[in-house]
């Protein structure tokens, strides 16, 4: 070895880093995780899921209180519009008893009282009953539902038909009394002469009666008064005709009118405007969408 120069200084001797050392000098220079950073994120996680949480109770909670039906509720709807068949029963019986008072000339007022009432009361219980319906919880089944729609329209129909036709009963029962009880005594059938005058004199109160039946604001009631004013109104005329034709003793014309005359009972019983009363009358009543209330009701328990 050669000897190093004077005045040069000797080169300090650096050691290489051992394994341990470099391995503590990068774990130096790795920034810490905060200790609580996952606990963090954890707690984030658990009120996500306890926010689905809450949710999903929610929208059952919702669901229960709005569209789930149970069978009790189903066992409820049926009892209820059993009620409400029963009542509907009654009102029917008991317009039925009224009306055929009202019509009948021997009837007492005191009869068609009690009729009034009986219908009064038939009539509150049936409206209660039906009421009732629209509280049933089994109207969250969209089926029921539909059913039960399509009773309420008829209902409402019937109702307000019902209603119009109490009204009118006052006006029903005087054209009935002052028709039957026209006096036609002075229609002498021995002198013809004069039959146009006692006609009149005979239905005047008849006729009037009649006029204001077909102002009545029960659309069937007013079809039947207007229908008894336009065949009273001919009947009239036929008897002006054959009075005429008695003081001109025309044999041809008086056969004639007297033919006219008692043809006018025929087209009365015959006319369709007055058969289509009873089928729009029959055709007001809910009876067969109750029941199909009650079907719908039972397939769904």
């Amino acid at each position: 070895m050669h000897d190093k120069p004077e005045g040069v200084a000797e080169s300090p001797v650096v050691e290489a880093p051992s394994v341990s050392k470099v391995t503590t000098a990068q774990q130096s220079k790795v920034p810490n995780t905060p200790p609580n950073k996952s606990k963090k994120m954890r707690t984030i996680l658990l009120v996500i899921v306890g926010g689905l949480l809450v949710l999903g109770v929610a929208v059952a909670i919702v669901y229960f209180m709005f569209f789930y039906v149970s069978k009790a509720d189903y066992k409820s709807a049926e009892k209820q519009t059993n009620a409400a068949i029963t009542a509907y029963h009654k009102i029917d019986d008991a317009t039925e008893e009224w009306s055929a008072a009202v019509a009948d000339a021997a009837a007492t007022d005191r009869d068609i009282a009690s009729k009034k009432t009986a219908y009064n009361d038939a009539n509150a219980a049936y409206k209660s009953a039906t009421s009732e319906l629209a509280d049933m919880r089994a109207l969250k089944d969209g089926k029921v539902k539909s059913a039960y729609d399509a009773f309420v329209t008829k209902n409402n129909a019937m109702t307000a038909n019902n209603d119009s036709m109490a009204e009118a009963m006052p006006v029903l029962r005087t054209m009935v009394v002052e028709c039957n009880n026209a006096d036609t005594s002075g229609m002498d059938t021995s002198d013809l002469s004069t039959i146009a005058d006692a006609w009149d004199k005979a239905f005047a109160k008849c006729t009037k009666a009649i006029k204001d039946l077909s102002s009545a604001k029960n659309v069937d009631v007013a079809t039947v008064g207007k229908k008894l004013e336009q065949y009273f109104t001919e009947m009239r005329t036929d008897i002006v005709a054959l009075q005429a034709a008695y003081i001109a003793k025309d044999e041809a014309a008086f056969t004639k009118a007297y033919n006219a005359f008692t043809d006018v009972e025929d087209k009365y019983n015959s006319d369709e405007s007055l058969k289509n009363v009873k089928k729009h009358q029959d055709s007001l009543m809910p009876q067969t969408e109750l029941n199909n209330l009650l079907t719908v009701i039972r397939s769904r328990e």
